[in-house]
């Protein structure tokens, strides 16, 4: 339903309405919530129907994600992380739980804390490259360069193609005066996205 009405928020939410009032499902309800967080920018409405489908199945685990994201925008990061911790009790390696915590931490400037997150993360998930590329970001942020370099260079090894990790890494090259590599990266990355 909403596929159709991407544009008419309206329309969907009145489709999701009806189908919730004849059946209360759990992804019904997170709709619905998302159409409130995400187009109407309506939080308690969304915050509503993500607990709404979490009281129908307790361990649908995305809508914990979606009601500790909707605290987050709120600016409520304590919420934000008793969510995800609720949905983890359930559920200990989601990697969407187990990232969404640790972007928390890292949008709350719990630097040490989001480290300790991503690493957590890249144990479980060695394949997946926004951990690595997070633990970049962050390594960048407090000036730890060479670890900025280690994991941007790592989330590159995952996604060769991917023009940002090259110009972030490139950026911290240019930082420590490696005009070279940074050269390189930058290079790199106009090649792979001139635009």
């Amino acid at each position: 339903i909403y596929d159709n009405y991407i544009e008419d928020y309206e329309t969907a939410l009145k489709y999701y309405f009806e189908a919730f009032s004849i059946k209360e499902d759990e992804l019904y309800a997170e709709n619905i919530g998302r159409v409130f967080l995400n187009n109407l920018e309506n939080i308690d409405s969304a915050i509503y129907y993500f607990e709404k489908s979490i009281q129908i199945n307790e361990e649908y685990v995305s809508a914990y994600i979606n009601k500790g994201n909707a605290y987050r925008i709120n600016g409520n990061y304590e919420n934000a992380l008793n969510e995800y911790n609720r949905g983890l009790k359930i559920n200990s390696n989601d990697y969407g739980l187990l990232m969404a915590r640790a972007d928390l931490f890292y949008s709350w400037n719990e630097y040490e804390l989001g480290i300790e997150e991503y690493k957590k993360i890249i144990k479980i998930y060695p394949d997946e490259i926004n951990p690595n590329y997070n633990l970049g970001l962050i390594y960048d942020e407090i000036n730890d360069n060479k670890n900025a370099i280690k994991y941007y260079t790592k989330e590159i090894e995952l996604d060769p193609e991917d023009p940002f990790a090259y110009i972030t890494r490139g950026l911290v090259h240019q930082r420590i005066e490696n005009y070279d590599n940074a050269l390189d990266d930058f290079d790199k990355a106009i090649s792979l996205d001139p635009e």
